[in-house]
């Protein structure tokens, strides 16, 4: 296990492979598998801009934002959200709510 290999290493001082190993290890979804660089960003990577979009109403619940490949038009109509740090809005989750992809279920 890879946890267990560093943590050994670094805190019981224990001399394992964790030096030997690639500098750099991702996990690449869509492909779900484990992958490993020296650097980063890694070779081959293509950079796209992504532009938030909404109809109007991605500052509710049920919000319609997304993100798009697509460039705005700029007729589209602006969302806005107001934040006063003096009377915050707590949320659901607290401070480290909803943590993994959106994509997994609820605590994972």
């Amino acid at each position: 296990d890879i946890y267990l290999d560093w943590f050994q290493h670094w805190l019981a001082e224990e001399d394992n492979d964790v030096l030997d190993m690639p500098k750099l290890q991702y996990y690449l979804m869509g492909a779900n598998e484990w992958r490993s660089a020296e650097s980063w960003p890694v070779e081959g990577t293509e950079f796209r801009p992504l532009y938030l979009r909404s109809d109007g109403g991605a500052n509710t619940r049920s919000g319609d934002g997304r993100l798009s490949w697509d460039v705005p038009t700029g007729e589209e109509p602006a969302d806005e959200f107001e934040y006063d740090p003096d009377d915050p809005v707590p949320t659901l989750g607290g401070p480290v709510c909803c943590t993994g992809t959106a994509d997994a279920p609820a605590g994972g």
